[in-house]
């Protein structure tokens, strides 16, 4: 994952066959990487406009920057 990388939260394995798993996941966009407290590695700015830091083991890419 890089800086510009749009990202939503994954779906959990345990959710992936419920009905409705994944819909109106919020999107964001990566503004920063690097080493943030609780072993967050990037910082998203999501589409309602809050910035949180995140681990990007917990994201899913879906549409890499070029």
């Amino acid at each position: 994952m890089k800086i510009g990388d749009l990202v939503k939260y994954k779906v959990p394995d345990f959710a992936k066959h419920q009905p409705g798993a994944g819909i109106n996941r919020p999107v964001g966009i990566i503004i920063e990487t690097g080493v943030f407290v609780g072993r967050k590695d990037i910082k998203v700015l999501w589409n309602n406009g809050d910035m949180w830091t995140e681990q990007s083991k917990d994201m899913e890419v879906i549409n890499e920057s070029r």
